[in-house]
């Protein structure tokens, strides 16, 4: 008798319970969290539509915590997020089902620390066409306020620059893909 509440409590716990998770990225592996985003493109005077994502689901296997966040339109925020001791990674795959499909961490971009400080870094490519155009991306992890962001920055030759950026206070709260910002409302 004394056996089976031992047993029940013992398969509770391996069941997958979330880890406390840091709070700036913490709300993307709430099964109920939701945002509304207000969305501008940069180049255009035309109003855009706003958006909807949210947390489809989410599972735990071992130390990782996996979320998929979908959005009822095309957003950078879309997609599967793992939530490892190191911090918040975009993975590089499909939603996972085992610890096999997470695979090494090496195969997922990582985007902002669990104890995030500020970094960047510059890597520089040269495009093999003619003339040779040189294309130089820093990417890295700065303070805004009281958000941490993410972002990368691609230069090529003087008329091209992008840049793309996902600042986390709890979820995603803004950012910019390709001319286009988001910011929750």
């Amino acid at each position: 008798m004394r056996l089976v509440p031992f047993v029940l409590v013992a398969l509770a716990g391996v069941a997958g319970a979330v880890p406390k998770l840091p709070a700036h990225y913490a709300t993307l592996f709430d099964p109920k969290a939701t945002w509304k985003y207000e969305t501008a493109r940069a180049d255009s005077s035309k109003p855009e539509p706003d958006a909807t994502c949210k947390v489809a689901r989410t599972v735990t296997i071992g130390k990782v915590t996996a979320s998929e966040v979908t959005c009822d339109r095309e957003l950078p925020i879309a997609g599967v997020y793992l939530a490892m001791p190191q911090g918040l990674y975009r993975s590089g795959g499909a939603f996972p089902a085992t610890a096999d499909d997470i695979g090494d961490v090496s195969m997922h971009q990582l985007l902002i620390q669990a104890k995030p400080k500020p970094t960047a870094k510059q890597i520089t490519k040269y495009a093999p066409t003619t003339p040779i155009t040189k294309e130089v991306t820093t990417f890295g992890v700065r303070r805004e306020g009281t958000m941490w962001c993410w972002y990368r920055t691609t230069e090529r030759g003087k008329k091209y620059r992008n840049t793309d950026t996902l600042c986390f206070s709890g979820g995603v709260a803004h950012g910019l893909d390709n001319g286009l910002a988001f910011r929750v409302r």
